[in-house]
């Protein structure tokens, strides 16, 4: 019984070591395309998109993170997105008033939660 206890916590701790070597590697999460500052369609001006959605975006952790919920934001019909200097904003700009429930579905798609979002 012993034997097979300490056979067990072997096989957890080289588990676990594993995946920490991973995550060494690879960063928090899977590597994606590099994010672009703004995200946006072409020949768009921020001047045409009057409306803007502040989203506070809780777990992004690294550019992968940041990358993974640009692109699903982007998906949204009609949106411009940029990433903000503070790392868990993101601003959303449209032409039309956006549904906050579409944002945070986008959001969540790509993995993370919404903390709050601002009209502004």
């Amino acid at each position: 019984m012993d034997l097979l206890l300490i056979g067990l916590v072997v096989v957890m701790v080289g588990v676990g070591l594993t995946y920490a070597y991973s995550i060494y590697r690879k960063g928090c999460c899977e590597k994606t395309e590099a994010v672009a500052s703004v995200s946006q369609p072409k020949g768009a001006s921020l001047q045409d998109y009057p409306y803007r959605l502040k989203v506070d975006v809780q777990g992004m952790s690294c550019e992968n993170c940041l990358t993974k919920t640009v692109n699903e934001l982007s998906k949204l019909e009609n949106v411009i997105v940029k990433p903000e200097k503070q790392f868990s904003m993101i601003s959303v700009y449209s032409k039309q008033p956006l549904d906050q429930r579409s944002v945070i579905k986008a959001v969540r798609q790509a993995g993370y939660m919404v903390n709050a979002i601002e009209g502004v």
